[in-house]
């Protein structure tokens, strides 16, 4: 299934492509080819889990980082987690299209269990996708986009998933109906891999609400959910909550907090970052 997906992706690209990009003012960007102008910072896929529904313009990127804090303790076995810089580039590569190459970057987890304690480090894999506009936001039609690709095992050997793992999904954002509230939704699916090296299918799972406060601020609520149809393998629930803050014409940074809502997700996490549009 996720391979048809990823086909069928690849073929939009080609009919998209041609459709070209709503009529705006250009400059010249920072490769030396001619781009949309830049009037207020890009949407990243950074803060928020479901990704944008909208690609960056052609000939635009968008690159953001920052870090993520998570805590859990169950059954007095405690478990922390850092893990960044969490870069990520997007690309306009066509209308409507663009390039996502993604890298979590340093990884340590942390465990204490009474007198035991144990800490496990390294560099993750490397992500990339394509992501395609299918439909812009108006009034009560939301903006859709189809997302695809795989990660790459170029982490630490105690990290890496040691295979390419696909994944493809769709997202919708409704942000034109209302100046103040927006909503959202996402799906993505992963050929991933558990111990026993059996193939399952995870879904991730994404709805939340938006806030536009004006001046360059905005908010956000949301749940997502790790779901996978392996019994060995359990589910995991999230809730979190976050701000976006306009900095500059084409800097933002952004800050969440989040509680795990099952016994098999993390208790707590929190996160920041930023990016910058060039």
């Amino acid at each position: 299934m996720l391979r048809a997906m990823a086909v069928g992706l690849m073929a939009l690209i080609g009919t998209l492509g041609a459709a070209g990009q709503s009529d705006v003012p250009t400059d010249i960007s920072i490769f030396g080819w001619e781009a949309p102008q830049i009037v207020e910072p890009y949407k990243g896929d950074r803060a928020v889990f479901a990704p944008r529904a909208d690609a960056v313009p052609q000939g635009r990127f968008v690159i953001s980082g920052g870090a993520t804090y998570t805590y859990n303790d169950d059954n007095n076995v405690e478990v922390q987690n850092w893990t960044g810089p969490e870069l990520l580039v997007q690309a306009g590569i066509l209308p409507r299209t663009e390039l996502q190459v993604g890298w979590d970057g340093y990884s340590s987890t942390e465990i204490e269990a009474g007198t035991f304690s144990d800490t496990t480090s390294g560099t993750t894999d490397l992500d990339v996708e394509i992501k395609v506009q299918l439909l812009e936001s108006d009034s009560l039609l939301p903006a859709v986009a189809l997302f695809g690709g795989a990660s790459f095992p170029v982490g630490a050997d105690e990290l890496t998933s040691d295979r390419v793992d696909p994944t493809a999904g769709i997202t919708a954002w409704f942000d034109d109906f209302d100046e103040f509230w927006s909503v959202f939704a996402s799906a993505r699916f992963t050929l991933l891999e558990d111990t026993t090296e059996e193939e399952f299918v995870q879904s991730a799972v994404s709805g939340g609400i938006g806030q536009n406060w004006g001046n360059g601020i905005e908010s956000f609520i949301e749940y997502y959910g790790f779901l996978n149809d392996n019994d060995a393998v359990n589910d995991a629930h999230f809730l979190q909550g976050g701000a976006i803050f306009e900095v500059a014409p084409n800097v933002t940074i952004d800050a969440r907090v989040g509680v795990g809502l099952s016994d098999d997700s993390a208790d707590l996490f929190a996160g920041f970052g930023g990016s910058i549009s060039l």
